[in-house]
């Protein structure tokens, strides 16, 4: 939530860039998750959706951390584009794991309050 919300200040004040950049480094972040999907659909046999998880969850952190240690634009593009590419394992990865772990008469309500907690988190963040 802290990324989102810091987003645009840190890109006007820190990077110096303006609204218009700010929309373009969302855009990348949204091609960032397609590519990820893409890729995620031709290699997800090679891993569990645990590992998927994983994977994905840590290169979320580490782009996080490049993008807020980033001082030029590009460099922050980049690093957008690699949280958009690392949310979509992420992102697919534990929905696999609900789907497959909740019984089917429990399913919307726990994903419900997965969805709940995440949301929630958001905007405490």
């Amino acid at each position: 939530g802290t990324v989102n919300t810091l987003a645009l200040p840190f890109t006007l004040t820190v990077l110096g860039a303006s609204e218009t950049v700010y929309g373009v480094l969302e855009g990348l972040s949204g091609v960032g998750y397609a590519a990820g999907g893409f890729a995620l659909a031709a290699l997800s046999h090679r891993l569990s959706e645990r590992r998927w998880l994983a994977l994905g969850t840590l290169g979320l952190g580490l782009a996080a951390l490049l993008y807020a240690l980033s001082d030029a634009v590009p460099l922050a593009l980049a690093a957008f584009a690699l949280v958009g590419l690392f949310n979509a394992p992420a992102a697919v990865a534990i929905r696999t794991l609900f789907q497959r772990g909740t019984p089917a008469p429990l399913r919307g309500r726990v994903i419900g309050a997965y969805f709940v907690g995440v949301e929630g988190a958001l905007v405490i963040g």
